[in-house]
């Protein structure tokens, strides 16, 4: 009996090894089902004959004129092509030979996981990949070809920077070997820097009232309310907006300033 799994090619042997005394002249293949269905024939001197187009016939010769039998090939097989294939050899002199083969279609081995083959972890964290294969296999995870594990999970404990690296898990199945590669990394810390409450003066909003003040009175005394006096101007040598900037760069965050000059007063706000 031969074994296969679905998807793979299989080529079932039909060979006449001793043909010294023996001469080939003719490979018929079939198919036993409920009746014997033919598949496809070859002939040396005529070539193949298919009955169906999913097959195809490789001779096999043991010289240029010595025919030794011929492959049944079946590509990317299906669970559908299990069954018990005939071959028919004629020989001359002792006629026809019949050998059967028994074709056993099973399902693809899969490893199933439960994680992605990139696994990001923060620093510290615990990793488990659990793997499976539905019937009985050996289990052998490694990391740069050492052992880490030999079971179906691997785990990993307050993981850090010398864990990173690619985990390769091998399945035996005793029929076949299966492999699955896992990258584990560790996410870079990331910080959010603190605002400090203090804020720039000159981010402040500073918003000032005045009366326009008569020609004759050019002195004016500014003061605030968590303080006396802070300085005298004399408005014929700067502008209105100068005298602002100025309120801005001298008064107390939070207070109020007041313009004095002559009978006018301006109450200007300072909001730190």
């Amino acid at each position: 009996m031969m074994e296969a799994v679905v998807g793979q090619n299989v080529s079932l042997p039909c060979i006449v090894k001793n043909i010294a005394k023996v001469k080939v002249t003719n490979t018929e293949w079939s198919k036993r089902e409920n009746e014997i269905r033919k598949l496809a024939l070859y002939t040396p001197g005529f070539g193949v004959y298919r009955f169906r187009s999913n097959v195809s016939i490789q001779p096999v010769y043991y010289d240029a004129k010595n025919f030794m039998g011929t492959y049944l090939q079946l590509q990317e097989v299906e669970k559908g092509n299990s069954g018990i294939y005939v071959c028919e050899v004629t020989t001359f002199p002792f006629g026809s030979i019949r050998a059967e083969t028994e074709l056993k279609i099973k399902d693809a081995v899969r490893i199933m996981c439960d994680a992605n083959n990139t696994v990001e972890v923060q620093s510290g964290e615990n990793v488990t990949i659990h793997c499976k294969v539905f019937q009985h296999a050996q289990y052998r995870w490694t990391k740069n070809e050492e052992l880490v594990s030999q079971s179906e999970s691997l785990e990993l404990w307050l993981v850090t920077y010398a864990q990173v690296g690619v985990y390769t898990l091998t399945v035996n199945t005793g029929s076949e070997t299966l492999h699955e590669k896992f990258y584990i990394t560790v996410l870079a810390t990331t910080t959010t820097p603190t605002t400090s409450p203090m804020r720039d003066v000159a981010d402040s909003s500073v918003t000032s009232q005045t009366t326009e003040l008569p020609p004759t009175d050019t002195s004016v005394t500014w003061t605030t309310d968590v303080g006396s006096d802070v300085m005298r101007y004399d408005m014929r040598s700067e502008e209105s907006s100068t005298l602002r900037n100025i309120a801005a760069n001298f008064t107390t965050p939070g207070a109020t300033t007041t313009l004095s000059a002559g009978n006018t007063t301006g109450a200007t706000e300072y909001n730190g």
